[in-house]
């Protein structure tokens, strides 16, 4: 089976709010590749909320990558079809992302 899974963390509760991302390539049933990224989100803006949940701060991605910058790392490492996400909500905020990347 051959497969790649991507989930992202957010900042704030809005989709273009990533601040992590991870990505795991399953080649022939077994991890091949896996990628794990912080991301500065923008304005490096964060809920207290979403801290509590995953842990990740502002002072972790103050000199993290944007998603826009991240954006082709992230794009070449799904060469492996079916994608897999982890919640629908991640690839609302994948598709979501690419088109507001101002910090």
């Amino acid at each position: 089976m051959n497969f790649t899974a991507i989930d992202f963390e957010t900042a704030t509760g809005q989709r273009n709010s990533a601040c992590a991302v991870g990505i795991v390539t399953v080649e022939n049933g077994l991890i091949a590749e896996e990628y794990y990224s912080l991301i500065q989100p923008p304005g490096n803006a964060y809920f207290g909320m979403n801290i509590a949940i995953h842990g990740i701060r502002p002072e972790d991605t103050r000199d993290a990558p944007t998603f826009g910058e991240l954006y082709p790392e992230i794009k070449a490492r799904l060469h492996i079809e079916p994608w897999w996400r982890i919640t629908r909500y991640s690839t609302a905020l994948f598709c979501a992302a690419p088109w507001n990347t101002t910090t």
